[in-house]
This record gives structure tokens, sequence and C-alpha cells, in this order.
């Protein structure tokens, strides 16, 4: 009876285990340092702080090297549009926290690859919802800036 007992709670343990490793397969890890340079980049542009905006990006190409094509680059991405909410509706790639874990373990400091964050903005007057995609990489020092953004459809 004892040997049952040992059986059955090594079983369940087994499962138990296999079970938490396949969750974190599947569940995704976000990396809020990303999120939140993103979020503050929109918080930013819809307090109309171009300058703030503008220092959180990577200041060449695309967003511009100065504030002036920076605001060139905004405006004509949301054609005049007043943001008045913004929230957050997907995150790009997927990473799961095994894999998190396991670069961790490697001794990588930080992810190197580039993170999408997909906003869902309410404009001004309420009549236009605005789907508004910031992209981030982390520079050498692993701080996250803006190296593009964009509106586009759902």
């Amino acid at each position: 009876m004892k040997l049952k007992w040992t059986i059955t709670i090594m079983v369940l343990t087994l499962v138990f285990f296999t079970l938490c490793l396949w969750t974190l397969t599947v569940l995704q890890y976000k990396n809020l340092d990303a999120i939140n340079v993103a979020s503050s980049f929109v918080d930013a542009v819809q307090n109309k702080d171009y300058m703030k905006a503008h220092s959180l990006t990577i200041k060449k190409g695309f967003v511009g090297v100065n504030v002036e094509e920076f605001i060139l680059a905004l405006e004509g991405e949301i054609h005049g549009a007043e943001f008045v909410e913004s929230e957050i509706f997907s995150v790009f790639p997927f990473q799961s926290w095994g894999n998190y874990f396991r670069r961790k373990l490697r001794g990588v400091a930080c992810a190197t690859e580039q993170h999408s964050v997909d906003y869902r903005i309410d404009t001004k007057g309420g009549n236009i919802q605005l789907a508004f995609e910031v992209r981030v990489i982390p520079n050498d020092k692993c701080q996250w800036k803006v190296h593009y953004f964009q509106t586009h459809a759902y």
C-alpha cells in the first residue's frame, strides 16, 4: 500500500512538473522595458511634448535627426489627428517565458530583436480610431529606443 502511494505521488509530481514546463512554452513574456518606452512615446505625442517624444527615439533615419524632422514624420503618419486616449492591443514578436529564462541562463543581457507595440488610439472628436504601431530596439547599452512608428489598418 505504501509503494502504491509513493508511485502515485511520483506520477502526480511528474505530471505537475511537465505541465509547468509546457506552460512556460505557451505563456507570453512581454518585455516591460520596451513597452514602457513605447507607451512613454505615445503619451508624449498625446501631450504634444515632441521634444520628449523625440528624445525617446534613435534620432536617425525615419524618426528624424532633429525635432523638426521628427514632427514632419509624425504629421505624415497621424495627419493632424489629436490623440485622446490610448490602449495597447498587441505586442510582437511572441516570446515565451521559456525563451526568456533560456536567454537569462545563457547570460544574455538584453533582447536584441525589435519589439512592436500596437495601440488603439481614440482621437479628439471621437469619430476616428487609429491603429498606431511603435517599434522599439535596444541600443548597445540595452536601453530601448523608438526607431519607427506608423498608423495602419486593424
